[in-house]
């Protein structure tokens, strides 16, 4: 081999990618909510590593930065839920419960990025609770104007949206300094700023950070509307047929997705235009089951695997999406909308999430 050749092919070498098998495929958060349970998936080969309890009726988790812990609000059944599970991922274990007092049924759950507070909506004290991570107190129940205060999440400002169901759009909460501690440490409360009809049956909430825009399901409406999160504005309204559920939007901000439940499939969107547009549909329906016994939806959403959450792998290339009615997770390609394998899970699979495989 010559040296000039030498020399270009190491520099073409060191320029190509990392292979596939170089990226870390991490693990999965799944609940499972017919079974008061969290599923541990490990990505790498599919391998179920654990199945945690935790308390009646999960429907949504999130984990909490640094990749340690994972929290997780118990909606509860027929009786409201009141607490929250905290799971240690390094461990596959339960941590803790953390109590939340009179029956709240806690969902949606958001960490600001300016305090590293966690918020959980409460719909049965029509309010938002504000906790510390450090030692799972509640320090603030800010109540709220609208009922069913269902989805929560931050901007990069440590602004509050709250989806409400039964209302149909979204409240804003921000935060408001109040008298400094003697030692002149400011303190901060939360303070209800505005709401905004977007559509009837709103839900689902997504920040974009990269083009400063709050995405909202509307599952009534069949449609997912984007707020300019200065003046609550809406700057798109798409159409999305089918019960908009959950909405994600890729690291780079260039793809919304958008599970549609009762439709049985999985939208795009195109962001990297000046306006938004579609981008194609990808079909669950050879998932179907149509087992709506002792399910959430019953029989509501017909014969459709009932795709709700969504969660990203860490580079956005894949999408992970809960079929409740199909006792399946589905892992799918996000460039071109096809679905790479599925995973068994426990019954009834909602509230999901993807993490960084643990480095001891």
């Amino acid at each position: 081999m010559s040296r000039p050749f030498a020399l270009v092919l190491t520099l073409l070498l060191a320029a190509a990618p990392a292979p596939a098998q170089d990226r870390d495929p991490g693990r999965l958060v799944v609940l499972l909510k017919s079974e008061a349970a969290a599923q541990v998936v490990d990505l790498a080969d599919g391998a179920t590593l654990a199945r945690i309890p935790t308390g009646v009726g999960p429907h949504e988790v999130l984990v909490l930065p640094g990749a340690r812990r994972a929290v997780v609000a118990n909606y509860g059944g027929r009786t409201p839920g009141a607490t929250l599970t905290v799971l240690d991922l390094r461990r596959d274990r339960a941590l803790r419960t953390v109590d939340l007092g009179e029956p709240a049924r806690p969902h949606g759950l958001a960490v600001t990025p300016t305090t590293g507070e966690l918020w959980v909506t409460a719909e049965e004290r029509r309010s938002l609770l504000r906790l510390d991570p450090l030692d799972w107190v509640v320090r603030e129940e800010v109540a709220l104007p609208h009922r069913l205060g269902h989805m929560v999440a931050s901007d990069d400002d440590g602004r509050l949206y709250v989806a409400h169901l039964a209302d149909g759009g979204v409240t804003r909460v921000r935060a408001e300094a109040g008298p400094p501690l003697a030692d002149g440490r400011p303190v901060l409360h939360y303070v209800v700023e505005r709401f905004v009809a977007t559509g009837a049956g709103s839900e689902g909430l997504a920040w974009d950070p990269v083009h400063g825009l709050l995405w909202v399901t509307d599952r009534e409406a069949d449609d997912v509307v984007a707020l300019d999160p200065e003046d609550l504005s809406v700057r798109h309204r798409l159409e999305a047929e089918g019960f908009p559920i959950r909405a994600a939007v890729t690291p780079d901000g260039a793809r919304l997705l958008v599970s549609c439940a009762r439709a049985g499939v999985l939208r795009a969107y195109d962001l990297t235009g000046p306006a938004p547009e579609a981008a194609g549909t990808l079909d669950f329906g050879a998932l179907a089951r149509g087992d709506g016994a002792d399910r959430l939806f019953g029989s509501a959403m017909g014969d459709s695997p009932t795709p709700i959450g969504i969660t990203l792998s860490g580079d956005g290339g894949r999408a992970y999406v809960s079929l409740a009615h199909a006792d399946r997770v589905a892992e799918v390609a996000v460039s071109d909308l096809v679905v790479l394998r599925t995973f068994a899970t426990g019954r009834e699979p909602d509230g999901i999430a993807w993490y960084p495989t643990p480095r001891e």
